[in-house]
C-alpha cells in the first residue's frame, strides 16, 4: 500500500481538469508525472488511451473531439498511483 506523507498536492489526486464541462479539448494539469490517461464512457467502455511520452510537462492537452456529448471518466496513471477524474463533454 502507498502511504502519503502530507504531500497531497504532489499526487495525482491534485490533478486539475478545466474547463469542465468541456467542448472536447482541455488541459490536464498535474504536479507529478503522468504516464497514461485512459478515457472511459459512463458505462465503463474504454474509448481512448493517451500514452504520455514526454511527461516532464505539467500540462497535457487532451483531445476528445468526435466523442458523443456526455460524462467520461479519466483514469490518470503513473508508476506509483492511479486517480480518477470526471469530465463532461458538451
Amino acid at each position: 500500500p502507498l502511504t502519503t506523507l502530507g504531500v497531497d498536492h504532489l499526487t495525482l489526486n491534485a490533478t486539475q481538469i478545466y474547463p469542465n464541462p468541456s467542448r472536447g479539448i482541455f488541459p490536464v494539469q498535474s504536479k507529478t508525472t503522468l504516464d497514461k490517461i485512459s478515457v472511459y464512457s459512463q458505462t465503463g467502455v474504454l474509448v481512448k488511451t493517451i500514452e504520455i511520452v514526454n511527461n516532464s510537462s505539467e500540462t497535457i492537452e487532451v483531445n476528445l473531439l468526435g466523442l458523443q456529448t456526455g460524462v467520461y471518466l479519466l483514469e490518470l496513471q503513473n508508476a506509483t498511483e492511479k486517480s480518477w477524474k470526471k469530465i463532461i463533454v458538451d
